[in-house]
C-alpha cells in the first residue's frame, strides 16, 4: 500500500490501520474508567480488548475443533467396543453372531 503525498509516492510508516467505533455514553464512561484504573489510554485499552477478543475467538475455534475430533474418536471407540462385545458373545457360544450384534446394538451406545 502506498500513500500519495506532495506529488511523491511514499510508503506508509506501518501496516497498522486505524479503526473507530461509536459507543453509548454508558459504555464510553466505563471504558474511560477502566483505562484510568489501569493507568493507560482509552485507545490503548481498546486496542488490547480488540486483539484479545480476536485471539479468544481463535482459541474457541480451536477448542471446538478439538472437541469435535474427540467426539468422533469416541464414537469410533464405542462402535469398536460394540463389535468386540458381539464377537466375544458369539465366540463364547452364548449367542449367535446375529444375536451378539443385536445385543451390542441394544446395550452399547454408538454416540
Amino acid at each position: 500500500m502506498r500513500c500519495f503525498r506532495d506529488s511523491n509516492w511514499v510508503k506508509p510508516k506501518s501496516n497498522r490501520i486505524t479503526t473507530a467505533c461509536r459507543l453509548d455514553e454508558r459504555d464510553r464512561q466505563e471504558l474511560e474508567a477502566r483505562a484510568e484504573n489501569l493507568n493507560t489510554t482509552v485507545s490503548d485499552l481498546v486496542e488490547k480488548y480488540v486483539i484479545a477478543g480476536l485471539r479468544e475467538e481463535d482459541a474457541k475455534t480451536s477448542i471446538v475443533a478439538i472437541l469435535k475430533e474427540f467426539q468422533e474418536e469416541l464414537r469410533e471407540t464405542r462402535r469398536d467396543h460394540a463389535l468386540m462385545a458381539a464377537v466375544l458373545l458369539a465366540e463364547a457360544g452364548k449367542r449367535t453372531r446375529e444375536e451378539g450384534l443385536n445385543w451390542a446394538a441394544q446395550n452399547i451406545r454408538p454416540d
